[in-house]
């Protein structure tokens, strides 16, 4: 996996995922799911603006002049102010979907499970996270380059790999951010079952057939899509795999 996946994964390890149940008022594995689809949406929106090369200067330039990665550092005890509004999240996330952003906090809490308001929340303290996850990453290049930053967030997401390392993670494999968010399916299948089943979890997301499941992530993170597909969003399709309501 990549730096970003690194400095990411480590941000969400140790005790946050604790300090992020503390927020939601849910165990452990509640604070799993509601991870498990609040990052998708996020990454996979800030990728797909990514794509176009006027948001991606855009992008780039927000993350050289604001995001020097230091909200990183003592994350466990900055995270309470960072739900509760610090850290200009919530600016981040109306930026990142725009007229969207309604819908998908709505769809995050239907997913897992909390209340519009805690998925807000939560939505606001991972986005000036991944702002400075990738302002970390750019540190010994002399900041991010626009050019890279689809790619990065791309890989991320699972770059040449199908659903890679971050899907992957939810089927129950992998390290790093993948393992952190593992337990959103419960534990998922078995390592020597989750290529198999990737392909699988593949064909079912990429709906257009387009051959990319991000611009299907990204459609169905913010309410679109047609009848249950977007009902169900990325969580509950991967669920729906296990036999897991």
């Amino acid at each position: 996996m990549s730096g970003l996946d690194s400095i990411l994964g480590g941000a969400l390890g140790g005790d946050m995922l604790a300090k992020i149940a503390g927020q939601l008022n849910t165990d452990e594995a509640g604070a799993k799911k509601a991870v498990g689809s609040a990052l998708p949406a996020l990454l996979g929106r800030m990728k797909a603006n990514a794509d176009d090369p006027a948001q991606a200067e855009s992008l780039a330039a927000a993350v050289n002049k604001d995001h020097d990665g230091s909200v990183l550092d003592g994350l466990s005890d900055k995270f309470g102010g960072l739900f509760g509004g610090e850290g200009n999240g919530s600016k981040i996330v109306g930026k990142v979907f725009g007229g969207d952003t309604d819908a998908v906090q709505e769809q995050v809490a239907a997913e897992a499970g909390i209340d519009k308001g805690q998925a807000a929340g939560l939505l606001g303290a991972l986005a000036p996270m991944v702002m400075g996850a990738l302002g970390k990453s750019g540190q010994d290049t002399g900041g991010v380059q626009a050019s890279g930053l689809s790619g990065m967030l791309g890989g991320l997401m699972g770059g040449g790999g199908g659903l890679g390392g971050m899907l992957g993670g939810l089927l129950g494999g992998g390290g790093g951010l993948g393992s952190m968010l593992s337990g959103a399916t419960g534990g998922g299948a078995a390592g020597g079952a989750s290529s198999g089943m990737m392909g699988k979890v593949t064909g079912m997301l990429d709906q257009n057939k387009d051959g990319s499941v991000i611009d299907d992530i990204t459609r169905m993170a913010s309410g679109g899509g047609t009848g249950g597909a977007a009902k169900s969003g990325i969580l509950g399709k991967l669920l729906g795999m296990f036999g897991k309501k």
